[in-house]
């Protein structure tokens, strides 16, 4: 991979935009989910991506290789050179917040230049609706990455450390107040007393209300209440046969 400026998605949809843009660089992309499973990546990523590849296998099935569809990527971002102008397009939901803390760290010794590519407050959750300019517009509205905070936030997210999140949000808030607010999301979501957690206290709800609707119906009601998880209909389908 040559310098030059490099774009990671959140997903095969938005990197088939940009080749169809035909936006100048590499085009990589993010292909795994660190909004659910094991996070522990303390003893190196070797260990922590077996982990990942496991839980992926089980909850997904092996239709897709990891190795070959989300290793391959994650291996070429490390082959990034530090001359590279970086652009990171993710949204504000949590899925791609995750994705995008995630990396953060895992990019951390690399110095090239990072921005972030947002989808904007008007569509906060999907690039998807945005036409062609308004994804070259986006681009041209990215944001440099300089804080330091920045690459802490997968530790802390990692490890639920909500004491370490809000001091590390008092210098991130302004510039970045959808970071805070997935954050929350994602706090709320871990089952507490008699609680499920709010997703999926929501879906249980709708379930109940929805009774004889499809599980599509059940999804798209869903995603409208629960846009800034992101939640796949694979997971939704999970915490549906979960709840029962």
């Amino acid at each position: 991979m040559s310098a030059g400026i490099v774009h990671i998605t959140n997903g095969d949809a938005l990197s088939e935009r940009l080749h169809e843009l035909e936006i100048d660089g590499t085009i990589l992309t993010m292909r795994e989910l660190m909004m659910d499973g094991p996070l522990d990546s303390s003893h190196g990523w070797k260990g922590f991506f077996k982990a990942r590849e496991a839980y992926i296998y089980r909850q997904f099935g092996r239709d897709l290789s990891y190795k070959d569809y989300v290793l391959s990527e994650l291996n070429k971002m490390q082959q990034i050179f530090n001359e590279s102008i970086v652009c990171f397009w993710f949204e504000d939901d949590l899925f791609c917040q995750a994705n995008w803390w995630f990396l953060l760290d895992y990019l951390k010794s690399l110095s090239a230049k990072k921005y972030l590519v947002r989808s904007g407050d008007d569509s906060p959750y999907s690039f998807g609706h945005l036409d062609n300019d308004q994804l070259k517009a986006a681009l041209e509205s990215r944001l440099a990455l300089k804080e330091e905070g920045l690459i802490q936030l997968w530790q802390v997210y990692a490890n639920n450390n909500t004491e370490e999140f809000n001091a590390i949000n008092n210098d991130l808030k302004k510039r970045y107040p959808f970071i805070g607010k997935a954050f929350e999301a994602h706090l709320e979501r871990i089952p507490k007393d008699n609680h499920l957690g709010k997703p999926q206290e929501i879906l249980k709800e709708l379930h109940q209300k929805m009774d004889k609707a499809d599980f599509g119906s059940i999804f798209r009601a869903f995603s409208k209440q629960a846009a800034i998880y992101g939640y796949g209909d694979l997971q939704v389908r999970h915490m549906l046969n979960a709840i029962g």
